[in-house]
C-alpha cells in the first residue's frame, strides 16, 4: 500500500478548510435570522411581519445626471440633478418580472431645472401620464397590480412640495412724473418684507431675480395723478420677463376739478412658471395724446409670491 499522492492531501486539505469556513460562517449567522409561522426575522427571534429587520436597512441609491433616463430594475432611490428640464421614464409593465408593490423614490436636487416622471406610452401614473418635479421636491411611486400597455399601472403614494412660503414685497412713496407716450421702468425705493432675507431684489435696477424656480404669482399696484383738469387719461402697466412683457394692465385718472386732490389706482397680476435667475420688471407708460402732458406716479407697490 503505497503513501497518500502530495498533491491530492492538499487538495483535500483545501475542501476540508473551506467546509469548516462555510460551516462556521452559517453558525454565526443563525442566531441574527429566524422564522416563525412563515415570518423571516433579521436580529429578531419574533418577527411580526413576513420580513421583520430588526436593524437599518439599506437599499440601491442613484445620482442621475443625464437629462433623459429610463428607470431600471435594480433602482430604488434617485435623485436627479440635469442640466436642464428632463424626464424619468418608468419601467414597461408588459415587459420583463411581474413589479407590483414595486416602489421608487424620486428627489429633483437640481436647483434650476424640472424633472418629469413619465409612464411608459399610455401608461398612466393615477389619471395621468406624466408627474413634474420643481426643484427640491420629491415623490413616492408604487407599481400596481396593472400589467397592461395602457390604465393605471403606477401610483403617486406621496409628493413631497418645497417650502412655499416666499414673499416678497418692495415699495415707492416717492413721487416721480413721467411724460406722455413715455415707457418708464417702475422705480422702488424700499424694501418692504422678504421671508427668506435674500438680497433677490436689486434697489438699484429695480430687477427682481428668482431665486429658484418655480410657480409665482407676480402682483404690481400703482397710484397716481395728473395736473390737467376735465381730462381722462389712461395709464398701462406691464409685467416684464426677461426684457418680454407677460400682461399689461389699464387704469384711467379721471380729472374734473382740482387735479392734485384726486388719486387713481391701477393693479395687475399674472401667475408665471419662473427658472432660477429669471428676471421681473415692472414697465409703465401714459398714453400719448390722450389731453394732458404728464402726470404723477405717488405710490408703487409690487409683492411676489410663490405658489
Amino acid at each position: 500500500m503505497g503513501l497518500p499522492d502530495e498533491k491530492n492531501t492538499t487538495q483535500l486539505n483545501i475542501e476540508w478548510m473551506k467546509f469548516i469556513l462555510t460551516t462556521l460562517i452559517l453558525f454565526g449567522c443563525i442566531p441574527l435570522l429566524y422564522s416563525q409561522t412563515g415570518n423571516v426575522g433579521i436580529d429578531t427571534n419574533v418577527p411580526g411581519s413576513k420580513l421583520t429587520v430588526n436593524g437599518s436597512f439599506a437599499a440601491a441609491y442613484g445620482n442621475v445626471t443625464a437629462n433623459t433616463f429610463v428607470i431600471g430594475e435594480n433602482d430604488f432611490y434617485l435623485t436627479w440633478s440635469g442640466t436642464a428640464n428632463g424626464t424619468m421614464t418608468l419601467p414597461n409593465s408588459t415587459t420583463g418580472v411581474t413589479r407590483t408593490g414595486r416602489t421608487y423614490y424620486i428627489k429633483n436636487a437640481s436647483l434650476m431645472y424640472t424633472i418629469t416622471i413619465d409612464a411608459d406610452g399610455a401608461e398612466l401614473i393615477d389619471n395621468v401620464q406624466t408627474v413634474a418635479l420643481q426643484p427640491g421636491e420629491s415623490a413616492l411611486i408604487v407599481k400596481t397590480d396593472v400589467n397592461t400597455a395602457s390604465g393605471t399601472t403606477y401610483q403617486l403614494v406621496m409628493l413631497a412640495k418645497t417650502d412655499p412660503s416666499y414673499i416678497y414685497a418692495v415699495s415707492s412713496s416717492t413721487a416721480e412724473t413721467h411724460a406722455q407716450g413715455v415707457n418708464t421702468k417702475a422705480n422702488f425705493t424700499s424694501i418692504d418684507f422678504s421671508s427668506n432675507g435674500g438680497g433677490d431684489f436689486n434697489l438699484t435696477t429695480d430687477t427682481w431675480t428668482c431665486p429658484q424656480s418655480g410657480s409665482y404669482r407676480i402682483e404690481f399696484m400703482e397710484t397716481g395723478f395728473h395736473s390737467s383738469t376735465n381730462v381722462a387719461a389712461h395709464r398701462l402697466m406691464s409685467i416684464v420677463k426677461n426684457g418680454a412683457t407677460q400682461t399689461q394692465q389699464y387704469y384711467t385718472m379721471v380729472v374734473l376739478g382740482v387735479a392734485a386732490s384726486q388719486r387713481s389706482s391701477g393693479y395687475d397680476s399674472v401667475v408665471l412658471s419662473l427658472q432660477q435667475g429669471d428676471s421681473i420688471i415692472e414697465n409703465l407708460t401714459l398714453c400719448f395724446g390722450c389731453g394732458t402732458a404728464s402726470m404723477t406716479s405717488s405710490v408703487r407697490r409690487m409683492v411676489i409670491t410663490r405658489l
